[in-house]
C-alpha cells in the first residue's frame, strides 16, 4: 500500500503516538507480519471534505494504516503495551505494540473519544452501507477480543509483542460451544469435552510466548555477527591502511637522513671553499678570484634548494605522522564501540535466555496442572458414564412397569 492522495489531510493530527505496526496475516489469519522496521509515529486526522475521521502510519512513502473510525469499531487491549482494531473496510486487522503504556491508553482513549464523534461526522451513503456490512463481522470481532484480553493480559508477560492469532480463534469458540450445550440437553459428555477443550489456549499461548522470545533472541545473535563482521573487515583494512602509511613513512624517513646527510656534505664543502677563496684573498691571487666567488654561489644555491628540500620531506613526514595517528585513534574508537555493543547484546541475550528459561518452567507446571485436571476430568466422566449406564437401566425398568403394571 503506497501512501495516495486521499490519505494526506493537510491539517495537524489530533493525536500522533509512536509505536510499532502489525498486519494479520491475509492468508493463514493465524499470525502477524510486522509492517514497519520500527516505531513509527500513528496519527488521528480529521478527513474535513468527506466528514470522516482517519487513523494514518506512513513509514517512507509507504502507509502502513490508513483506517477510517467508524461508529462500530472496537479497539481491544490485549497486554499491557499492545492492542488491536479490525477494519471491515478493507479486510484488515490492524495491531500496534507501544513502549510505554501511557502512549497505549492515550491512543485508546483517542480512538473511544473519535469513535463517537464520527457517529455524527458521516452522512455519505457509500459510508453507511459499508458500515452495515462491517457491522456483523465487527460484532464477532468484538466478542473474540473481550475473550482474550483477559486470559493474554495475564499470561503474556513481554507487552508490546502481538498475541498469537490462534488464541483468539480458540477462545472465541468456547464460550458458543458452552452455551449451545447448556441449552440443548444435559448431556455429560457435551459438557466433559467442553471443560476439557478450554485448558488448551493456555499451552498454545506459553508455547508461542516462548517461540518469539527465542525468535528475537536469534535476531538478536544474526545482528551481533554482522556487525562483528562488518567490524572484522573495517579494522582489517585499516590495519593495511596503517601498514602502507608505515611503510611509506619508513621510506620518507630513509629519504631525509640521505639528504641531511648530503646537506651536511654540501655544508663542509661550502666551508671550504670559503676557506680557500679567504686564503686566496689573503694571498692576493686576484687571477683566480672570480672563480670561487662563482663556486661559492653555486654552492649557495644548491644549500639553499637542499635546505627547501629537507624541508619539504620534514613537512611530508610530518603529515604522515599525523595520519598515521588519526588512523590509529579511529580504530581504538570503533574496536571500543564494537566491544560495548558486543557487551551490551550479550547482557541483552543472557536476560532474554532468563526468561525463556523462566517461561518453560512456568509452561511446564502449567502443563503439570493441565495434565492433573484432565485426569480429574476423565475419572469425573467416567463416574458420570456410569451414573448415566444405571439412570438408563432404572428408566428401563421403569418402563416396562408402566407398560405392564400387571406384571
Amino acid at each position: 500500500m503506497t501512501l495516495s492522495s486521499d490519505t494526506n489531510m493537510g491539517e495537524q493530527p489530533l493525536l500522533s503516538v509512536k509505536a510499532h505496526v502489525y498486519h494479520i496475516d491475509p492468508k493463514s489469519k493465524k499470525s502477524w507480519i510486522p509492517a514497519t522496521t520500527q516505531a513509527v509515529p500513528v496519527s488521528f486526522f480529521f478527513d474535513s471534505p468527506r466528514h470522516l475521521y482517519r487513523v494514518i502510519s506512513v513509514e517512507g512513502t509507504k502507509a502502513v494504516i490508513n483506517s477510517i473510525v467508524t461508529p462500530n469499531m472496537t479497539v481491544t487491549k490485549t497486554s499491557q503495551k499492545f492492542l488491536q482494531w479490525s477494519d471491515s473496510r478493507v479486510n484488515m486487522v490492524y495491531g500496534l505494540g507501544f513502549s510505554r503504556e501511557d502512549d497505549l491508553n492515550d491512543f485508546q482513549e483517542k480512538f473511544a473519544h473519535v469513535k463517537s464523534l464520527s457517529q455524527g461526522a458521516s452522512s455519505d451513503r457509500e459510508d453507511d452501507a459499508s458500515s452495515e456490512v462491517g457491522h456483523e463481522s465487527q460484532q464477532s470481532h468484538r466478542s473474540l477480543n473481550a475473550s482474550v484480553t483477559g486470559l493474554v493480559s495475564t499470561s503474556s508477560n513481554e507487552p508490546g509483542l502481538p498475541p498469537n492469532p490462534n488464541l483468539v480463534s480458540q477462545r472465541s469458540v468456547s464460550p458458543g460451544q458452552s452455551s449451545v450445550s447448556s441449552s440443548n440437553s444435559p448431556r455429560p459428555t457435551q459438557s466433559i469435552t467442553s471443560q476439557s477443550q478450554a485448558v488448551t489456549p493456555v499451552i498454545a499461548l506459553h508455547g508461542n510466548t516462548t517461540q518469539m522470545s527465542e525468535s528475537q533472541l536469534q535476531v538478536e545473535n544474526g545482528r551481533l555477527r554482522e556487525a562483528l563482521a562488518r567490524s572484522c573487515a573495517h579494522a582489517d583494512k585499516w590495519r593495511n591502511q596503517i601498514k602502507m602509511l608505515e611503510e611509506e613513512k619508513q621510506k620518507l624517513l630513509r629519504a631525509l637522513e640521505e639528504s641531511h646527510s648530503n646537506l651536511d656534505r654540501w655544508k663542509a664543502e661550502y666551508a671550504q671553499n670559503n676557506r680557500i677563496i679567504s686564503d686566496n684573498e689573503r694571498n692576493g691571487s686576484g687571477d683566480h678570484a672570480a672563480d670561487p666567488h662563482s663556486e661559492m654561489e653555486r654552492l649557495q644555491t644548491l644549500l639553499q634548494n637542499l635546505e627547501k628540500r629537507n624541508r619539504a620531506k620534514e613537512s611530508e613526514v610530518e603529515n604522515l605522522t599525523a595520519r598515521l595517528e588519526e588512523m590509529r585513534t579511529k580504530e581504538s574508537s570503533v574496536n571500543h564501540s564494537t566491544m560495548e555493543k558486543l557487551q551490551t547484546t550479550e547482557s541483552d541475550n543472557r536476560a532474554l535466555k532468563l526468561a525463556i528459561s523462566d517461561m518453560q518452567e512456568k509452561l511446564s507446571r502449567q502443563v503439570a496442572i493441565n495434565e492433573n485436571t484432565k485426569a480429574e476430568l476423565r475419572q469425573l466422566k467416567s463416574n458420570l458414564t456410569r451414573q448415566v449406564a444405571d439412570l438408563k437401566k432404572t428408566d428401563d425398568k421403569l418402563g416396562e412397569l408402566l407398560t405392564n403394571p400387571s406384571t
